[in-house]
């Protein structure tokens, strides 16, 4: 299963669920160190690992839709 890391509240990881869009609850302790917001968690019997290419992807579309925002909005304003 595939998570998304929402943001960390003290000890606990909030994270969505890539598929479903379900929101769980993980303890920090059991993510990877050096986890991130935003980063891309795979979870397999109970074992969390970084999908460190999968982050890079997402990362590269959100940049690029960010991108494209601000292009629309400088030509709104000119």
């Amino acid at each position: 299963m595939k998570y998304i890391v929402d943001r960390f509240e003290g000890n606990t990881v909030v994270c969505e669920n890539s598929e479903t869009g379900e929101i769980s609850n993980f303890d920090i302790a059991l993510l990877p160190e050096g986890s991130k917001e935003g980063d891309v968690i795979e979870v397999n019997y109970g074992e969390f690992t970084l999908g460190s290419d999968e982050t890079k992807v997402r990362r590269a579309k959100s940049k690029q839709r960010l991108a494209a925002l601000f292009a629309r909005s400088r030509k709104k304003g000119e």
